[in-house]
């Protein structure tokens, strides 16, 4: 008999108001196979809702997302977090899984006693030791190798947590049962500086982009679900998103185009905005680069180009052709009728630079100035 429906609901930790959500219930019936139930927590019977908010069998192990490996190769089923141990197996010789934090920290007990080449466990104190009592301080540890004393197993190690007893680009781990140096960051400031598009971030040990790494999108631990990609520090869908279509950057948004969407990653619209036209005929490239308002060379339409009177300017006025607009450079209307268009040149003695300009008898016009 399969068990209760909600028997395997996990609502992630920290949040009452959102437990108090998913424990409403709902009678519209979904797709059980992936569906979304973040909003009622409500699954169809043999299913229950995951902390990423989908509905899985109850004997499933849905995948964290993304893929967990490194520090923290394995999957917690509780949380679909990653996670460095889940149980004291997976961690290494002299060392213990914490049930809290699953991690790997120092230590050994009744049912796990083995310990790293020449310590043995002391079942009281829940730790490796060596034979006698061990170091109280690192004026005991005269190795240049392992100059600090763990007081938690009375051996000398490479280094401490917590101190700076590492080179630059390098961290304190535990490893093999012992503390020891490994390459990473221990914060932003062993990082390389990134280009122009890029911001460093030091997490878990690693230099990441946080403006483009699926783990660690726009904040370190803050990975992106349901495989969205990062773009530009924010997680996103690129089957919906009409900035980021199909990829990172790939916008479907486009000059004076209107009702712009991106559907399975692919761009549509609805061709352009009022009193804007597509003339160059590539919708894709430049959108819809022409006002027809105030352009002369496409004044309403695409096919309609503004005329002018002789060495006039042609000009568009909301959608329609106009012919007064002004002179070309070095003319000018001086007789005041707009018909004849700008009639005089202002290089003459009688206008020079202007139609009011008349130079002397001994003067000449040059460069729309008299000399």
């Amino acid at each position: 008999m399969p068990p209760p429906r909600r028997q395997r609901r996990v609502v992630p930790t920290g949040s009452a108001a959102l437990a108090l959500l998913l424990a409403a219930s709902c009678t519209v019936l979904r797709n059980p196979k992936g569906s979304d139930c973040a909003h009622d927590g409500w699954c169809p019977d043999g299913y229950a809702c995951f902390p990423d908010f989908r509905c899985y069998p109850y004997d499933a192990e849905p995948p964290c997302n993304p893929p967990c490996y490194g520090a923290e190769p394995y999957c917690d089923q509780a949380t679909l977090r990653c996670i460095e141990c889940r149980s004291d197996e997976d961690c290494a010789i002299g060392s213990l899984c914490t049930p809290a934090l699953k991690r790997c920290q120092p230590g050994c007990n009744a049912g796990r006693t083995a310990c790293p080449e020449g310590l043995t466990c002391d079942l009281a104190k829940g730790a490796c030791r060596g034979p006698g009592p061990g170091c109280t301080s690192d004026l005991a540890c005269t190795d240049p190798f392992k100059p600090r004393c763990d007081a938690s197993t009375g051996s000398c190690v490479a280094c401490l947590p917590g101190r700076e007893d590492c080179s630059p680009g390098s961290f304190c781990v535990l490893s093999g049962g012992s503390y020891r140096c490994m390459q990473g960051c221990t914060s932003v400031g062993d990082c390389p500086a990134g280009g122009p598009e890029q911001v460093m971030a030091c997490c878990d040990h690693r230099c990441v982009d946080v403006l483009g790494s699926s783990e660690h999108c726009g904040a370190c631990g803050n990975g992106c679900r349901n495989a969205d990609a990062c773009c530009e520090g924010v997680c996103t869908d690129l089957t919906r998103s009409a900035s980021h279509c199909g990829g990172c950057g790939r916008s479907c948004y486009l000059p004076n185009v209107t009702g712009v969407r991106c559907t399975n990653s692919t761009c549509s619209n609805q061709g352009c905005q009022q009193y804007f036209g597509n003339c160059d005929l590539n919708l894709t490239s430049n959108g819809c680069e022409v006002n027809h308002s105030f352009d002369p060379r496409h004044c309403g339409s695409c096919a309609n180009v503004c005329s002018a009177p002789p060495h006039r300017v042609p000009r568009c006025v909301l959608l329609s052709c106009s012919q007064t607009g002004p002179c070309e450079a070095g003319w000018g209307d001086c007789d005041g009728n707009w018909v004849n268009g700008c009639e005089e040149p202002l290089d003459t003695a009688n206008h020079c630079g202007d139609c009011a300009v008349t130079c002397g008898a001994s003067q000449t016009c040059r460069g729309g100035m008299c000399q």
